[in-house]
Order: C-alpha cells, then structure tokens, then sequence
C-alpha cells in the first residue's frame, strides 16, 4: 500500500513540478527492513533518488540554486 502512496505521490510532484527544478531531500528509512539485507543497496538509492530530482532538467528555463523549489 506503501509502494503504490509513494508512486501517486512521486508522480504528482513530478507533474505538479513541471515548470521549476527541484531541490529535494530524499530518506530512504531502513529500520524495517530485515538484518540480512545489505544496507549499502537502500543507501545507493537514496543518492541515486536524490541526483536524479535534483540534477534533472524540468523545464528549458534557467533557475539559480535559490529559486529551485525545496
């Protein structure tokens, strides 16, 4: 259920969003996930998650790092 809230949530900030950059704080909380699992896979995607908000290019316009939207 988790999944599918965050998807809607991604995908409507994403079209909401179309007309600034973005400067965005992306957490990936591991404390649910078993001892097993490699931790170092949840945090590769929390930089790649965070690159790729922050670095993409939304609109065609030039934005200065304090007009992106926190």
């Amino acid at each position: 259920m988790k999944i599918i809230f965050f998807s809607v949530l991604f995908f409507l900030v994403s079209v909401v969003s179309f007309g600034q950059e973005l400067n965005g704080r992306i957490s990936v909380v591991t404390s649910r996930v078993d001892n097993s699992v490699n931790k170092k896979a949840f945090q590769t995607l929390q930089t790649a998650l965070t690159n790729f908000i922050n670095n993409r290019k939304w609109t065609a316009d030039q934005f200065g790092p304090k007009e992106k939207i926190e």
